[in-house]
């Protein structure tokens, strides 16, 4: 009930309104007896407050009635009735303006009616429309009870919700990262739809300009209601705001029933993906039957991505382990939509700090989807800047059919391992196993007892007279091979001088019987210093 409401009162005929027209849509929640000095601080929100005036008439200072009306009207009270006639025969300018500039509505009544008379009536119609809200508010909860349980659709529920506020909603889902806009009036939120087909736009800040009504489960933010802000609902304060507390509770379930359905469909992906990738006597014909359980076509070849989440964080500071888990999180779910605007075909598992996607895809298709992976890694790179991570990314060979995609898997799990050795700039290195050349051969061979036996016999004594003498010689050859064997640029490199370098080379040769000229030599020494660098792994 509002202030207005007042006028239409028969039993209250003889009322008028003095000043604070702007302020009748007021809410009135109780109505309440002013007759002390020092009540204002007692009356509060939606208090209809009547007087006679004979505090007043006492003591008519302007200034301090002043005061209580702004006291009263900052505490939300519906509104003041003052009894003319009895102690005060007439409201003094100054106070009818000050209460006018308040918006707070002033009015009197006569003297025939006694508080009781306006009191009964005011509660009596307060009761009923408690009463109507109630039973409006039970009709609304029955009916999107019901079409929750009939349509089991977001869509339906946002309809139903629209028609009932009388105002277009859309809802973000904060969980799926998605948007649903209620059938009608879709043109009331451009910028959401412009988003749905750009997902580089930065949707906090288009939410920010829409009224909303935010979601939480367990202390997490969910989701929002949004309103166009194009109309207000006729409904009153307290309906709306229960038909949001019953829609909220219906979309709140709406959101963790599609959770618990992820979860069980993505464990189930997940055993299939692991079986899939790690082992090597899955048959092809079980392989399409299990995948079109799924809806996926595994008749085609295979290639594996496998990309790892370091976060670039101190590793002695006191970080919560359920903040990196979120920043992971965070980062595989970007990169889980870029994966699928890059390849459709692409199924996604997580192993601890890695995602893994193995990609089905016929041969033709495959130069196609390499170069489509590698114009997003910008994309990838400025994730791993906004959420402080390191990602690196590799990626197997084709295998023409998915019983091979061990084969595959193994590929991009060395190449992943290889683009964590090479020198890179801050940007997320792509490494794809049909262009590591060489390296092929000898990250399998760093992995192999022949393979470490050989960079221990051309380099093992040189590190211990090192760490013995501090003589720097193994990190001057290690310079010396990564610029190519030329002295000057080592030296600037390791910002030493030249002659520096020429007589580390000069005893590293008279000391352990090697000569760097000749390239048999060299040959030697590149490939153990490179064994070495990759068998740190």
């Amino acid at each position: 009930m509002q202030v207005k409401n007042l006028f239409d009162i028969p039993e209250l005929k003889g009322i008028k309104l003095l000043s604070g027209t702007k302020g009748l849509k007021r809410n009135i929640e109780s109505v309440t007896i002013f007759d002390a000095p020092d009540q204002a601080s007692w009356i509060k929100k939606g208090d209809l407050v009547l007087t006679t005036g004979y505090i007043w008439y006492q003591n008519p200072n302007i200034e301090e009635i002043n005061k209580f009306l702004k006291k009263i009207s900052e505490n939300e009270a519906a509104g003041l009735g003052i009894k003319l006639g009895r102690f005060i025969e007439e409201i003094p300018e100054e106070i009818l303006t000050f209460t006018e500039a308040l918006n707070f509505p002033l009015f009197s009544f006569p003297m025939h009616l006694r508080f009781v008379n306006i009191i009964s009536p005011v509660l009596t119609r307060l009761v009923n429309s408690q009463a109507e809200t109630l039973n409006k508010s039970i009709a609304i909860h029955s009916y999107l009870s019901n079409l929750a349980i009939e349509t089991n659709d977001t869509t339906e529920i946002l309809t139903a919700l629209e028609k009932i506020l009388q105002r277009p909603i859309a809802f973000f889902d904060r969980h799926f990262d998605k948007i649903f806009l209620s059938s009608f009036r879709k043109d009331s939120f451009p910028h959401l739809i412009n988003r749905m087909s750009n997902s580089e736009t930065n949707l906090e800040k288009i939410i920010s300009g829409y009224p909303r009504e935010p979601l939480y489960i367990g202390g997490k933010h969910v989701g929002d209601i949004l309103f166009s802000s194009s109309k207000e609902s006729n409904l009153s304060e307290v309906l709306v705001k229960n038909t949001l507390n019953h829609a909220s509770t219906l979309l709140k379930f709406d959101i963790q029933k599609r959770i618990s359905i992820q979860q069980n469909e993505q464990k189930y992906r997940d055993e299939f993906l692991l079986d899939l990738i790690f082992s090597e006597t899955i048959e092809l014909e079980g392989i399409k039957l299990r995948g079109q359980c799924f809806g996926w076509d595994l008749d085609k070849g295979v290639v594996v991505v496998a990309i790892n989440f370091k976060p670039s964080i101190h590793p002695y500071s006191n970080i919560n382990e359920d903040i990196l888990r979120g920043l992971r999180n965070a980062c595989f779910s970007k990169i889980k939509s870029i994966m699928k605007e890059v390849w459709e075909a692409s199924y996604y598992t997580i192993v601890n700090q890695t995602i893994l996607f193995v990609i089905s895809l016929h041969k033709e298709d495959y130069s196609h989807f390499k170069q489509t992976l590698k114009k997003r890694q910008h994309e990838i790179d400025s994730i791993a800047q906004r959420q402080h991570c390191y990602l690196n990314v590799g990626i197997g060979g084709y295998k023409q059919s998915s019983n091979l995609t061990h084969a595959s898997y193994k590929e991009a799990f060395q190449a992943l391992l290889y683009s964590e050795k090479k020198e890179h700039s801050d940007t997320a290195p792509f490494t794809f196993w049909d262009e590591m050349g060489a390296y092929q051969v000898l990250i399998k061979l760093s992995a192999t007892a022949d393979g470490e036996r050989f960079w221990r016999s051309m380099l093992e004594k040189i590190i211990k007279n090192d760490n013995t003498y501090r003589s720097h010689y193994f990190e001057t050859l290690s310079n010396l091979q990564k610029n190519n064997w030329d002295m000057k640029e080592t030296a600037h490199k390791m910002h030493v001088h030249p002659n520096t370098i020429a007589y580390r080379i000069a005893r590293i040769e008279e000391l352990f019987d090697i000569n760097i000229n000749t390239s048999d030599q060299r040959l030697l020494l590149d490939l153990a210093l490179k064994l070495k660098d990759l068998s740190s792994k």
